[in-house]
C-alpha cells in the first residue's frame, strides 16, 4: 500500500516535475561547493577531537560510495521502481551524489599534515591543469548529454512523454579515452597545488573507486560486439596503449 502511494505521489506532474526541479538546484550548488572542496578541502565544521575527526570522515566516505554503488545495481532499480518512477530515478542518484559532496564539504576534517602546498609558478601550473580537468569533464559530459548523468534528461523525456534513449557516444573525449568522466574526475582530484594526509587520503579512496568502476563497466560491456571493436580503437587513459589497457582491465575484470 505504501508502495502504491509513493510511487503515485512522485508520479503527479506538479511533484515530478518539483522533484527534478529540486535536483537541478542542489545538483548545481553541489557542483560550485566541490570546485573550493578538492581544491582546499577545508574544514566549515571543525570537530576537535583527533578520534571523531576520523570517524567524521569515514562516514562521510562511506555515505558517498556505498549508496552510489548500490543505486547502480540492477537489483536496487528493480526494487526502488516500486517506490520511484523510472524518469524519476537517476534524479534520485543525482539528489544523493549532491547530498554526500555538500556533507563532505561542509563536514570533512583536514589533517595539519601536509605533504605539499605549492606557491609561485608551480601553483599556477597545477591550478591550470585542475581547471583543464573540469573542462574536459564538462566536454564528456557535453558528450554523453549535458543532463544524462544528473538525471535531468530522463526527467524532462518522461516529464514529455518521450521514451528515453540510452546511447554509447563516440565523439569528442570518448576518441581519447573510453571513460573520459572518470578519466576527469581523476584529474580533479590529483591536480590540487595543495595536498594534506586527508586529502591524500579521500584521493586514493575516490581513485581506487573510480578504477573498480571502470574495471566494472568494462566487464559489463565485454559481451557487446560494437564495444569490444571500440576498444581496440581507443584506450582507457588518455595516450596509453590500447592493449596494456585491456590486458589490465581484463585481469582485474576476473576478481571482480
Amino acid at each position: 500500500m505504501s508502495q502504491t502511494i509513493c510511487y503515485r505521489t512522485l508520479n503527479k506532474k506538479p511533484v515530478f516535475a518539483l522533484v527534478g526541479l529540486i535536483n537541478i538546484a542542489i545538483f548545481s550548488y553541489a557542483i560550485f561547493r566541490l570546485w573550493f572542496f578538492l581544491l582546499y578541502m577545508q574544514p566549515r565544521v571543525v570537530l576537535h577531537n583527533d578520534t571523531y575527526k576520523i570517524l567524521s570522515n569515514l562516514l562521510l566516505v562511506a555515505f558517498f560510495i556505498i549508496p552510489h554503488s548500490l543505486l547502480l545495481r540492477a537489483k536496487t532499480k528493480v526494487f526502488l521502481y516500486r517506490y520511484i518512477p523510472k524518469g524519476l530515478y537517476y534524479s534520485f542518484y543525482s539528489l544523493h551524489a549532491s547530498l554526500a559532496i555538500i556533507l563532505l564539504d561542509t563536514y570533512w576534517q583536514s589533517s595539519n599534515f601536509h605533504l605539499y602546498s605549492l606557491k609561485g609558478h608551480q601553483e599556477s601550473f597545477f591550478l591550470i591543469f585542475y581547471g583543464l580537468s573540469w573542462l574536459f569533464m564538462f566536454w564528456a559530459m557535453v558528450a554523453v548529454g549535458l543532463g544524462k548523468q544528473n538525471g535531468v534528461e530522463d526527467w524532462l523525456r518522461s516529464l514529455q512523454n518521450k521514451k528515453l534513449q540510452h546511447r554509447m557516444p563516440r565523439h569528442g573525449p570518448f576518441l581519447i579515452t573510453r571513460h573520459p568522466i572518470y578519466i576527469g574526475f581523476l584529474g580533479m582530484i590529483w591536480t590540487t597545488p595543495y595536498m594534506s594526509l586527508d586529502h591524500l587520503f579521500l584521493s586514493i579512496v575516490w581513485s581506487s573507486y573510480i578504477l573498480y568502476g571502470i574495471a566494472r563497466k568494462e566487464k559489463i560491456l565485454s559481451t557487446n560486439k560494437k564495444y569490444i571493436e571500440y576498444t581496440h580503437k581507443v584506450p582507457v587513459f588518455p595516450f596509453s596503449k590500447v592493449s596494456i589497457d585491456n590486458f589490465i582491465f581484463q585481469k582485474i575484470g576476473r576478481y571482480i
